[in-house]
């Protein structure tokens, strides 16, 4: 229940700030932009309690899955292909890196 009780109290106060806010400012072109942010801000608020939960659960092969196993071989073939030219570079057999 206080979860609930701080949440709507978070939305509350905003939207009170963006009062003051736009009651401060005499109309002009800027109170679109002003009311295009806030919304903004309010959709960010409003969805914070579900970016919360999701923190908890993240994880990047949820979203993204394995690597396909050609991606893999292909990514270690060049691996090794770059780690052969800094051999050659410090060796000093290979002039152009």
């Amino acid at each position: 229940m206080e979860f609930f009780v701080g949440y709507v109290k978070n939305v509350v106060m905003f939207m009170l700030a963006l009062t003051m806010i736009l009651n401060f400012y005499p109309k002009s072109a800027f109170e679109k932009y002003i009311r295009m942010f806030a919304g903004l801000l309010l959709l960010l608020l409003m969805i914070q309690p579900w970016m919360k939960l999701e923190e908890k659960n993240f994880s990047v092969t949820d979203y993204l899955g394995e690597l396909p196993v050609e991606a893999e071989e292909e990514l270690q073939k060049e691996r090794e292909q770059l780690e052969n030219k800094i051999m050659e570079r410090l060796e000093g057999k290979n002039e152009d890196f």
